[in-house]
């Protein structure tokens, strides 16, 4: 503007000098009338200038109109930078709005911990300021002693100057680089915090674990003590291993305590707890059992699984080495047994040895035979036997009373080998150790332990049946553990089979619709399927022990009438569509979602075909039983041997027992009993009416069984009227009448398990 200003000015000026001179001229042509009209040079070139000055102006003009428009624009992005930065900072207010109570302590607690890492840096920045305090004044105190110097030698001042300087320097980057260090210092320090908060959850789990070990060895302490009183014979053996597992204690105890104190003194240096706890990981790592973390991957197991595999040495057969036996074509004619038995070892890459004894020849003719029944064929035409090494890489091959003589002599010597060292194993060293169980009951195992290695009482007396196993096994139901004596072989047997059973078991969620149906609910129901009413399943007259059907009796007696037993017949998969619930009181509703299902029922009971008394869910393992109970307890009084009364109860209602069991295949096997408990309350001592269904049927995964059959018979009295006529006073009996009612009612279950 102050260019644009001055433009002005001196334009203005301009005009008025050209307005004088005009004036002028004015008056000079009035006075010299016979004068003719001259141009005026001057207005001329002041308008020649004037114009020059007026696009002067316009450039400047313009000039500062686009400065204006540049600032505008500058304005206008510092307004939407600013737009920005508050959207941004709207953004992360909501943000940190979201945050829950718990992560408002949780940052709370981290701004306190960072505060009170603040705090201990301020105090180290404090000290370090203080030592910069102390060397500055130790290095002005040097510089002011130099001073002196300097005014007592002028002589050496320069020599001294430079020496000063050059120590000035030295202090300088020595300063310099004390500074950064104590920086660097000070940010591992501020790590260091946040690493020791670390290490001290980290130490406090060690402590813990250290802590359950010294629990799990004072009870084998304990259990040390009880069996040291059982067998005297043990007593210097077993001091030695409660000395040892005492002394094990005592370390731990000291290493909580010195995890205590390194974690209440200084510092603690990660690197080497790092290294020092990795093998302590790995190990309770291996302690736990490895579950998937979605929960639905699982393998079928086989039906044969080898755990271990023990049999003797048979040194006369070569068959084992069926990796090594090939065929073999032989043409010999009166060839020496020396020569035929080399010439085999050449062929087969076996050493063959010959005995001394063994003399002849031998003529044979075999084709592509596997060469070891060539060499059984060549042995047993000249009445010689041969003997195979352990590896089988050397065959000795000798008459037969020469190799019966050899094979009693190494049989004495084995004999008495298996002797000496069952002297030795019998001083041998035996161990305690603790085997923890996470899915099985240790009760469960340890029956299974002493089945399969023979531990049994009746053998412990070491009669001709005595087990070869020298193990003791205890339990430890605190801790869901076995503790197991025995020696190092024989626990590392123990071991392999526990692993194998002590495994993961499937799970099954069992839903449940217990219904009260009338007699059209099976073909209102079936139609809503598509189900058609073609009978039942198998063979309806037949019985197979897998379903039985039972009826009537009072409480604790004996079934009055037998049902028909009923059978899953020969089919080899699963039913096809048949009724709900036939005369055999079975069904199977295939791909049937339990929430279908559940939408029809509900509809149905609406319509008054049927009433949903329960509709439990259970969760159940794999072979193991289910039970759901729906009922009341009736009261009844009962008289007493002294004369009085006594009121006691009787269970009635519902009871189902299901027992799932896995087939592996995607399929379930359901072993079910149904029993429903009515009792007659119209009497003083009410009987109970006991039906039951106990049946065993293969269905698919995620299915629905119904099971029916049950039936139950009720009576009512009623009066029935002729509308209108029956409600005319006086005359209203003559339209009335009586009338008995039979509504008979069948109990369906309804069961869909799904393998979890």
């Amino acid at each position: 503007m102050n260019k644009v200003t001055l433009a002005l000015v001196i334009l203005f000026g301009l005009a008025a000098c050209a307005g004088l001179e005009q004036k002028e001229g004015t008056q000079t042509t009035e006075t010299s009338s016979a004068a003719a009209p001259q141009p005026d040079t001057s207005v001329n070139q002041l308008e020649t200038e004037l114009k020059d000055l007026q696009a002067e102006i316009n450039r400047l003009a313009d000039s500062e109109i686009q400065e204006l428009a540049q600032q505008k624009r500058s304005a206008q992005e510092a307004a939407q930078l600013a737009r920005n930065q508050a959207e941004d900072l709207q953004t992360k207010l909501e943000q940190l709005s979201k945050f829950t109570e718990a992560e408002l302590v949780a940052l709370t607690e981290e701004r306190e911990a960072a505060e009170k890492a603040t705090q201990r840096a301020n105090a180290e920045k404090l000290y370090t300021q203080q030592k910069l305090n102390e060397l500055s004044a130790a290095a002005e105190a040097e510089l002011q002693e130099i001073a002196d110097q300097k005014a007592a030698a002028k002589k050496s001042a320069e020599a001294e100057l430079r020496k000063i300087a050059e120590q000035e320097a030295a202090a300088k980057k020595s300063s310099e680089a004390e500074l950064k260090e104590l920086a660097e210092q000070e940010a591992d320090a501020k790590k260091a915090t946040q690493q020791a908060q670390k290490e001290k959850i980290a130490l406090q789990e060690e402590k813990e674990l250290l802590e359950a070990q010294i629990k799990e060895m004072s009870a084998a302490v304990i259990f040390l003590e009880e069996k040291k009183g059982e067998a005297s014979a043990d007593i210097p053996s077993l001091e030695a291993q409660q000395d040892a597992l005492l002394a094990e204690i005592d370390g731990l105890a000291s290493r909580i305590d010195t995890l205590g104190s390194e974690h209440s003194g200084s510092l603690i240096n990660y690197k080497q707890f790092a290294r020092e706890s990795a093998p302590k990981v790995d190990i309770t790592v291996e302690a736990g059992p490895s579950i998937d973390p979605q929960g639905k991957t699982f393998k079928v197991p086989e039906k044969r699984e080898l755990v271990s595999r023990q049999e003797p040495k048979n040194y006369m057969d070569l068959d084992e080495l069926k990796e090594n036996l090939f065929p073999i074509t032989i043409n010999l004619d009166d060839v020496d047994v020396r020569d035929a038995m080399s010439m085999l070892s050449e062929v087969t890459g076996k050493n063959i040895l010959v005995g001394d004894e063994v003399t002849g020849t031998i003529s044979v003719r075999l084709i592509d035979v596997p060469w070891n029944k060539a060499l059984d064929a060549i042995l047993q035409i000249r009445k010689l036997a041969k003997h195979v090494n352990e590896e089988g890489t050397i065959i000795r091959i000798h008459e037969q009373e020469a190799l019966i003589a050899q094979e009693a002599f190494e049989r004495e010597r084995r004999e008495a080998l298996i002797s000496s060292l069952e002297a030795e194993e019998a001083i041998g060293p035996m161990y305690t150790e603790i085997f923890r169980l996470y899915y099985t009951e240790p009760e469960q195992v340890k029956e299974e332990l002493e089945a399969v290695f023979g531990l049994s009482d009746s053998q412990d007396d070491g009669g001709s049946g005595a087990s070869p196993y020298s193990v003791e096994i205890a339990i430890d139901k605190r801790i869901k553990s076995l503790i197991i004596k025995g020696k190092r072989q024989d626990l590392d047997s123990i071991a392999q089979l526990i692993s194998k059973i002590d495994v993961r078991t499937r799970q099954v969620l069992i839903e449940a619709f217990i219904v009260e149906a009338t007699d059209d609910f099976s073909k209102e129901f079936g139609s809503r399927f598509g189900i058609s009413d073609i009978g039942v399943v198998g063979n309806p007259g037949g019985t197979n022990g897998l379903t039985t059907v039972t009826s009537g009796g009072v409480a604790g007696s004996q079934p009055t009438t037998p049902g028909t037993g009923v059978g899953l017949g020969d089919l080899t998969g699963l039913a096809t569509n048949f009724s709900v619930a036939g005369g055999a009181g079975l069904g199977i509703l295939l791909q049937s979602a339990s929430t279908a299902l559940k939408i029809e029922l509900t509809a149905m009971e609406k319509q008054g075909y049927s009433k949903i008394v329960s509709n439990p869910r259970v969760f159940t393992l794999d072979n193991q039983e289910a039970v759901i109970i729906q009922g009341d307890e009736i009261p009844y009084q009962s008289a007493t041997q002294e004369g009085g009364t006594e009121v006691q109860f009787k269970d009635a209602g519902i009871q189902l027992t299901v027992t799932p069991s896995i087939v592996g295949d995607g399929n379930i096997i359901l072993t079910v009993t149904v029993e429903k408990k009515s009792a007659n309350t119209s009497t003083r001592n009410p009987p109970i009416t006991t039906r039951s269904i106990n049946t065993k049927l293969l269905i698919k995964d995620n299915t629905v069984v119904v099971i029916g059959g049950v039936f139950t018979q009720e009576s009512s009295d009623g009066e029935d009227k002729v509308p209108f006529l029956g409600d005319i006073p006086l005359v209203k009996h003559l339209f009335r009448y009586q009338s008995d009612k039979d509504v008979r009612k069948e109990l369906l279950v309804f069961l869909a398990p799904r393998i979890i």
